[in-house]
């Protein structure tokens, strides 16, 4: 499993776990934290830096602790009754937070004035860092995105609410799968061109660790996408 680089429609999915947008790798494999190119997932998604090597680069923040509990869930898009564990709480939190994050990235994308600051409401240490390298390279470069990423699937792997080491990134932590449709869109430069090849896949699964350094002071609204990386499942079918 490599990270991720972003933008969901930049990554297009390629197949070998990395995210790679036209030659350029993005972030995913080689540590850089993230990676994902939106509208490549196939030809984009690319290079993420290792979790724990990233903590100090965004604000101070460590990689949340990898220690995950509790039972697989999957999200329906049938209505459920409201969550009233803390357990249900962090699950309900952390997927929304995880949908907002794949909007974010999208806007981020497709308009270059845009500020970088905004990935800040939905991502922090590793998943931020990655974020705002591989946007300010899409800016350098004149990438647009255009179209919005599809998310088919968020499957609530596990939910971890220790908070005794936040220092260390021993916080609260929900672990989950997100399959991802980047057919509605695309990546192109500054000429116009798709930076991904056509062949390029259009669905693959992400696993997202999101995490809340300001348990203490925010438990409802702390949640942050903190680390993703691109996972080499076989594409996830129609809802």
């Amino acid at each position: 499993m490599g990270e991720k680089v972003p933008i969901a429609i930049g990554r297009q999915i390629a197949g070998d776990g990395v995210r790679a947008s036209g030659d350029r790798t993005r972030r995913r494999s080689q540590g850089a934290g993230h990676v994902h190119c939106r509208g490549c997932v196939g030809a984009a998604i690319a290079v993420l830096l290792p979790v724990a090597a990233i903590a100090a680069c965004s604000g101070g923040s460590p990689s949340p602790a990898s220690t995950e509990t509790a039972s697989p869930t999957t999200s329906s898009p049938s209505p459920a009754p409201a969550p009233t564990s803390s357990t249900d709480l962090a699950s309900a939190r952390a997927q929304a937070k995880v949908r907002e994050f794949y909007a974010v990235e999208d806007a981020v994308g497709a308009d270059p004035t845009t500020p970088l600051s905004k990935l800040e409401i939905v991502a922090v240490s590793s998943a931020l860092e990655a974020d705002r390298h591989e946007y300010q390279q899409w800016r350098d470069d004149g990438w647009l995105q255009h179209g919005a990423t599809r998310l088919v699937e968020v499957n609530v792997l596990s939910v971890n609410l220790d908070n005794s080491d936040p220092s260390h990134g021993v916080v609260p932590t929900v672990a989950i799968n997100v399959c991802i449709d980047v057919s509605g869109g695309a990546v192109v430069n500054k000429d116009g061109k798709p930076v991904a090849p056509s062949d390029a896949p259009k669905r693959g699964w992400e696993h997202i660790l999101v995490s809340n350094y300001l348990w203490d002071k925010d438990p409802a609204n702390g949640w942050r996408v903190a680390s993703v990386s691109t996972l080499n499942d076989p594409p996830c079918d129609d809802a």
